[in-house]
């Protein structure tokens, strides 16, 4: 939820720099060092060259044009380094979040993204001519998982472990 709104504020803005950018191009991460925020992203860095500019001087326009505008649950966004951008998540929005997950509990991060989608997972392939191993049983942990990945989502799948 949080790098959702990070995300979609920053393609936003990107977009009203002339800049067009898909979602899954803008990229956040945890900074190593806590005093630089709670999330940063390197977008000005990657997209500075075709954007022919400098990626300080593209995080520099981007921080100003989010700080007119801070996105919900946003309380600072600054420049730092070659074109890092950071962000800072009010406490209200992060205990927001705990909050849904403990009333949501196992259906929270539920969707309808794969609703009606007809899906087959196809794990535990043994070999008939020998013994199961350990690489089965990994088979088998990671088959049931993506399977319950896939249910959180609505999708309807067909399990085959043989």
């Amino acid at each position: 939820m949080i790098t959702k709104i990070i995300k979609d504020s920053l393609r936003e803005n990107l977009k009203g720099l002339g800049i067009n950018v898909l979602a899954d191009q803008i990229s956040l991460e945890r900074p190593a060092n806590r005093d630089h925020g709670d999330w940063s992203s390197n977008i000005a860095l990657v997209t500075a060259k075709d954007a022919g500019r400098q990626a300080r001087g593209l995080a520099e326009e981007i921080v100003n044009s989010l700080t007119t505008n801070l996105p919900d649950g946003i309380t600072e966004v600054t420049a730092a380094g070659p074109g890092f951008i950071n962000f800072r998540v009010s406490a209200e929005l992060s205990y927001g979040i705990v909050l849904e997950v403990l009333e949501k509990k196992s259906r929270y991060g539920s969707s309808n993204r794969g609703s009606g989608k007809q899906v087959n997972v196809e794990f535990v392939s043994a070999n008939p001519t020998g013994p199961l191993h350990a690489g089965h049983a990994r088979g088998a942990c990671y088959g049931d998982a993506i399977a319950n990945l896939l249910s959180t989502w609505g999708s309807v799948f067909i399990e085959s472990s043989t």
